[in-house]
């Protein structure tokens, strides 16, 4: 028996009216809207980011810059890791990403508008942009067996045969909330044969070393520099 206080009908649909059922619910902490532009979750995290960051300019007056970054990691970095593969590559995440930029200017005691790209570096904190890519590859990996090659079409050996396929969806919504398995064709082979361990390891220490401020950035990064 469902439990009628406990439950909510949502309709996903691009259309404007989606009838009868609530615009938006919760599950498991993330908040789903109808439309899946994620505009509603990341509502939620700014509006708890608002306090938190205020927190860390009270405290950046009477503790050491290490209390800080722990402060940051507990209250901020956690929120934006939770869920990241869902709604990071959103066009809302941005709010979130100035935020972020925010918060780590505050700890390193930077000008407002100073980049902060070298900050993020020091202090071992991947950008949102990171979280979302470092995510995304580590769940394709883990679950790599069950992803189709472009080897499954044909039996050439060709110089793209061991990237996987690329899924044909016909609306950008879709593509939006589907896994971005480019993220993964453009990773160098020899990166893509380790064990997951590994790969954990080598794609945590790229993403720290270049703090890509976009998915496109990644996507243009030639390869062949590292």
């Amino acid at each position: 028996m469902l439990n009628r206080d406990k439950t909510q009908k949502i309709v996903f649909s691009i259309a404007s009216d989606v009838g009868a059922g609530v615009l938006d619910a919760t599950l498991l902490g993330v908040v789903l809207d109808s439309k899946l532009c994620w505009s509603s979750h990341v509502e939620m995290v700014r509006r708890r980011f608002s306090s938190h960051i205020f927190l860390l300019r009270q405290i950046k007056r009477i503790t050491t810059e290490n209390i800080q970054l722990s402060v940051y990691f507990a209250l901020i970095h956690s929120q934006l890791s939770y869920g990241v593969v869902l709604w990071g590559n959103s066009g809302a995440a941005v709010r979130l990403f100035r935020l972020q930029k925010r918060s780590v200017r505050i700890v390193a005691g930077a000008a407002p508008r100073e980049s902060c790209r070298s900050y993020f570096s020091k202090y071992g904190i991947m950008t949102l942009p990171c979280l979302y890519i470092y995510y995304t590859l580590l769940e394709i990996h883990r679950y790599i067996t069950s992803y189709k090659t472009q080897a499954d079409n044909h039996c050439y050996n060709t110089r793209y045969a061991n990237n996987l396929r690329i899924p044909k969806l016909r609306l950008t919504k879709s593509i939006k909330n589907t896994t971005n398995v480019n993220l993964y064709n453009v990773l160098p082979s020899q990166w893509r044969s380790l064990h997951y361990s590994l790969f954990k390891i080598r794609i945590k220490e790229f993403m720290l070393k270049y703090c890509f401020y976009s998915v496109d950035e990644f996507l243009r990064f030639d390869m062949r520099d590292v």
